[in-house]
């Protein structure tokens, strides 16, 4: 399991450990997964730089889910990818499921995060490892961020996402990818694919801010930054412009997609087996906004 001490590998983790699976988490730092599980997972030092440590982590491991975490050197991403790919080929996973972390529908127009997102994906449904690629669409927790929690409570302002208010949108919670990632671990008839994934309930920009409403306790109405603020944004805040260029053409390829194009139908193999999916207004009516603010 890599990741296991972020946003994304936390969630798969917590399910397994749940339903009594035997996880190895991956990490540089152990530290963190004593805090986060205890001594709930075998652990396993290793960088995605490091070919010889990744070795060492999948052995004796029969099922792998892997994500790219954000990149502080764009050179360096397939590097890490072919790295991981050949390690889990030598241990002769039974499955690997792999997250695109972000939109990449056949219908989005080309770019460059688009591009890597694909080729990504590419490299791992043709390694000869039996895979599936997720692709989730934008994550419902990047509503958490506190400065867009701050300025909604303050201000009744929503900038997030950047595209048109009347653009209606599928989102992914973090725990729904999990719990889909653990059913693609062993569903039938999907190894191969590359599947799109999503939380239910397709949102406009003024619908979700509606939403928003309620559980802030004022009005919230959806002022959206443009794609290029929102990604130059996005680049101080990591320190990587080209990064924040990159995510700045996600959101206008985005735009440019039919009336429709970013909602997701469920995969009907893999929602047969995830437990309940959550709805955007009930994954909203869960957070704790307040708390968020302070």
């Amino acid at each position: 399991m890599f990741g296991a001490t972020g946003a994304q590998g936390g969630p798969v983790v917590r399910q397994l450990l749940a339903r009594g699976v035997e996880v190895r988490a991956v990490t540089r730092d152990p530290r963190k997964l004593d805090s986060l599980f205890g001594g709930g997972v075998e652990r396993a030092t290793a960088d995605l730089g490091d070919l010889a440590a990744l070795r060492t982590a999948f052995r004796g491991v029969d099922t792998a889910f892997f994500h790219l975490p954000i990149p502080r050197d764009l050179v360096a991403v397939p590097v890490h990818l072919a790295n991981v790919l050949e390690a889990a080929g030598q241990a002769e996973l039974s499955r690997l499921v792999f997250t695109t972390s972000g939109i990449s529908t056949e219908q989005m127009p080309s770019n460059g995060f688009v591009q890597a997102s694909r080729a990504a994906a590419a490299a791992v449904l043709a390694s000869g490892i039996p895979a599936v690629v997720l692709r989730p669409t934008i994550y419902l927790e990047n509503l958490l961020a506190p400065h867009l929690v701050a300025e909604m409570s303050e201000s009744g302002v929503l900038r997030y996402p950047p595209v048109n208010p009347k653009r209606r949108l599928s989102w992914t919670a973090l725990e729904d990818q999990a719990a889909l990632a653990i059913a693609a671990m062993t569903a039938d008839g999907i190894v191969g694919r590359a599947i799109d994934i999503a939380s239910p309930e397709a949102l406009t920009g003024n619908e979700l801010a509606a939403r928003l409403s309620v559980y802030l306790g004022r009005e919230v109405r959806f002022a959206p930054q443009t794609p290029l603020r929102f990604g130059e944004e996005f680049g101080r805040a990591y320190d990587n412009l080209a990064l924040g260029r990159g995510i700045a053409e996600l959101y206008e390829a985005i735009d440019q997609l039919p009336p429709d194009g970013a909602v997701i139908a469920p995969d009907p193999i893999l929602t047969a087996l995830a437990s309940e999916l959550t709805p955007v207004s009930q994954w909203i009516a869960k957070q704790r906004w307040v708390s968020v603010v302070a």
